[in-house]
């Protein structure tokens, strides 16, 4: 069964600031790494503004949305900004927040809170697919992000498989640049930039197969 799927880059942090790669599972969590108090916060809220919107804008009628996010600081207040957002928004939705490790931050191996400007050497050696390079710096393959994505989904359906849902992924740019590559259009893991990068707080909806 065809269900729609909601993407969400968490809002503005602090490492975005700072100019720096935190995407290591035991700096992600870390308080100093969360949203800005200021601009972060207003995304984060008002996407859960807009997927309300979006949501009510299909017809749906699922008034349980479940915002599973990354285990991270950034996405997990991202989320419960988002579900408060929802709130001041619609009455009619119940947000539930679930924290899912499997939607964590691509790990940029060696390049760990150096400069944000590492990431386009990434890119360029996924765009040809140079997993050698990519497994020598210790930089997770697009391929690798791809499919524990996808068994992070698959779990969460799995859960509320009596239940009807609206889901909605609340990651980070390249974990979810990637999942939009192979959902959205189709192509190749190590080809997601060739998507327009995903904003911070950014909403796109890709379809997804829900088991029956």
């Amino acid at each position: 069964m065809e269900a729609r799927l909601y993407l969400v880059r968490h809002g503005r942090s602090r490492a975005n600031d700072a100019g720096i790669i935190v995407s290591a599972l035991q700096n992600g969590v870390r308080p100093e790494y969360g949203l800005t108090d200021g601009l972060g916060r207003e995304q984060a809220r008002a996407a859960g503004q807009k997927l309300a919107a979006c949501i009510e804008g299909t017809g749906a009628h699922d008034p349980l949305v479940i915002l599973a996010h990354s285990p991270f600081s950034r996405t997990e207040q991202t989320a419960d900004e988002m579900a408060r957002g929802m709130a001041d928004a619609s009455g009619t939705f119940c947000a539930k927040l679930l924290p899912v490790e499997q939607f964590r931050e691509r790990d940029f191996g060696a390049f760990e809170l150096s400069s944000d400007a590492n990431y386009e050497t990434v890119w360029e050696h996924d765009a040809v697919n140079d997993v050698h390079w990519l497994d020598t710096h210790g930089v997770e393959r697009a391929e690798h992000v791809l499919q524990r994505m996808m068994h992070g989904i698959q779990a969460v359906y799995e859960h509320f498989r009596a239940t009807e849902i609206s889901l909605c992924i609340v990651s980070h740019g390249d974990a979810l640049q990637i999942l939009r590559a192979h959902l959205a259009a189709g192509i190749p893991p190590n080809l997601h930039r060739q998507l327009d990068a995903l904003q911070n707080a950014q909403i796109v909806a890709v379809p997804c197969e829900r088991p029956p």
